[in-house]
Parts: C-alpha cells; sequence; structure tokens
C-alpha cells in the first residue's frame, strides 16, 4: 500500500460567512448521551462531560430499558414476571446517581469558563422507538454513544449503534472503550469529494474553532495522486475551491491516500495519522445492499481505537456547535 504525504493547504480566497441559514440554530446547545450504564457507557459519559464544557453545551443523559417479557423472544423463554413499573424506578434511579457523578466531573474544575447542566430522560422500548420524540428539542446537536462490541449482549439487547446510524438526524460521536478525552487540535474528514459534504465542512469548522484545530480533507481512492485523471484533479480541485470560497475557516487542507479498500484506507490513517476525531458520512443502504456490502462507517467503527464523528447523509440540516 502506497501512501500520499502530499499536502496542499487552503487558504480563504474570499473571506464569506457560514451559511448560517442552512444550519440548525439554538439557544443553547445539547448533547444527547445515550447510557445502558455499562463501563463502556460511563466512560462515554465522562468524555462527553469534557466535550460539553469545552463547546459549552449542556447534557441530556438517556436510557431506554426493555421489559425483557414484551421482547419478541420472550415465548421462548422462562422469564420472570417484571413490574414495569420498578423497572422504570429502578433505571430512573440509576440514571440520576449517574448524573450526580457527572455533575461532580462537571464541577471538578471550578475556573472553568462552563459548567454544563445535566437533565436525565427515561423511557421502555428501544433508543430508535423515541428518537422522533427525542430530536423534536432543536436544541440537540450531537448524540454520544460508546462502541458497542460484537457479542452475546448485542444479541440480547439489540445493536443499538448501528441502527442509531440509520435513524440520527444530528451527528452521532462514538467513543471507543476507555479512550479518555483529550483537546481536539486535528479533525480528520473522510470524504469522497461529493459537493453535499462542504456543508459538513462548514459544521465541522464551527466545532473546530473553539480549539482552533485543523480539519484534514482527507480523499482516498486506488490511483496515486500523480496518475489521477483529468476529471478527477477536476473534481478534487472544484471541492477545494467550494471549501475556499464558502468556509471562513482558515486551517482547512487536503490529503490524498491511496488504497483500493475505503476502510483499510481509513484504518491506516488512524494508525499513521495523528488525529483527534476522524469524521466520516453514513450512507443508508438497502437490506440487500447491506447483505453484500458493508458499510464503511459500520467497518470503522468495529476496530476504531479514535472517537468518530458520524453525519447521516442528506440531513435537512448539520448543527453550529
Amino acid at each position: 500500500m502506497q501512501q500520499s504525504y502530499y499536502k496542499r493547504l487552503i487558504f480563504p480566497t474570499f473571506k464569506l460567512q457560514l451559511r448560517i441559514k442552512d444550519f440548525k440554530l439554538t439557544d443553547m446547545k445539547k448533547l444527547v448521551v445515550f447510557t445502558d450504564f455499562s463501563e463502556r457507557s460511563e466512560n462515554a459519559s465522562e468524555y462527553a462531560i469534557h466535550l460539553a464544557r469545552a463547546i459549552h453545551a449542556n447534557i441530556i443523559l438517556y436510557h431506554a430499558y426493555l421489559n425483557p417479557a414484551a421482547q419478541p423472544y420472550a415465548a421462548q423463554v422462562a422469564w420472570p414476571i417484571v413490574n414495569t413499573g420498578e423497572l422504570e424506578m429502578t433505571s430512573r434511579k440509576e440514571l440520576a446517581l449517574n448524573a450526580s457523578k457527572l455533575s461532580k466531573l462537571a464541577a471538578a474544575n471550578p475556573g472553568a469558563a462552563f459548567i454544563p447542566k445535566i437533565e436525565t430522560r427515561c423511557d421502555e422500548g428501544n433508543v430508535t422507538d423515541h428518537l422522533e420524540a427525542l430530536f423534536a428539542d432543536r436544541d440537540i446537536v450531537l448524540c454520544i454513544m460508546a462502541n458497542h462490541r460484537k457479542g452475546f449482549s448485542s444479541l440480547i439487547s439489540g445493536n443499538h449503534l448501528n441502527k442509531m446510524l440509520g435513524a440520527s438526524k444530528v451527528p452521532v460521536l462514538v467513543v471507543p472503550d476507555k479512550i479518555t478525552y483529550k483537546a481536539i487540535h486535528k479533525i480528520a474528514f473522510a470524504t469522497d469529494l461529493n459537493l453535499e459534504d462542504i456543508d459538513i465542512v462548514q459544521s465541522l469548522a464551527t466545532l473546530a474553532h473553539h480549539g482552533d484545530a485543523s480539519i484534514m480533507l482527507a480523499h482516498i481512492s486506488a490511483d496515486p495522486e500523480h496518475a489521477q485523471t483529468k476529471a478527477k484533479r477536476d473534481q478534487v480541485q472544484q471541492f477545494l475551491c467550494e471549501v475556499s470560497n464558502k468556509i471562513n475557516y482558515p486551517h482547512i487542507y487536503y490529503r490524498h491516500i491511496q488504497d483500493a479498500d475505503v476502510s483499510a484506507g481509513l484504518k491506516w490513517a488512524s494508525e499513521h495519522v495523528a488525529f483527534d476525531l476522524l469524521t466520516m458520512v453514513h450512507h443508508q443502504r438497502s437490506f440487500l445492499e447491506g447483505l453484500f456490502n458493508s458499510s464503511h462507517t459500520k467497518a470503522t467503527i468495529t476496530d476504531a481505537n479514535t472517537p468518530m464523528l458520524i453525519y447521516p447523509r442528506g440531513a435537512a440540516h448539520f448543527p453550529i456547535f
């Protein structure tokens, strides 16, 4: 595998402001942190607190609990009788305990310019059953989840992460197990140079400006950069010109990565290029397509050792962070 180390700095030729009308404006940003009370979820929640403090956002700590007796497989298993009210009460108590721990963590630095407020929310059923009602809160700009491993537990509870990627109306931040928060200084955005991605770069710029982070536009293709066709070179140039003309953020540059397989190229980038956040676009696929073509997003998530920010393709609005 040959990788191109060529970088092209992008200096805005026109100082145009971000197209605010294309973005979701809120009075106070909120991050939804999904928890199942596992160690992975606690780790993701702690990551979320630090991020919320950095970008001045409040937090909704959210838990959806399942009644085993109400699941499709319940008839095949001798489940004990469970009182739904008791399940809800237990879940709310656990949520309150977790929220208390996070509040103490948020207030641990008395000199911080902003301390996030934490509210809790609890519903019965699968997480995705309640997304429409959840996203009715227009202040929500980001969902945060732990990376759920494959195994028996995912068969019992369902893989909420995969469902979230297909149903979320806002970006989803996936936090790998045992990853601790560190300030975001460099963001990598894996782009196929689709002009629709310009809106995502604009959104990323509002996140990056909190710490003057750089944004690397990483494009993965099978051909070496010097052997690209004229059409491909023109596509790259058009995309970079659009970025330069429409985004008022100076710390953006382009990087070509040569690899025939996108997932392999992303894996190489995560291992050899130092960045704090990997950004991707989740392309929804039909059921049949999913059987024969694995999603690059999901394939990358499986072995991710870097937090991943995943934007839904074709969303009506992208957030201002």
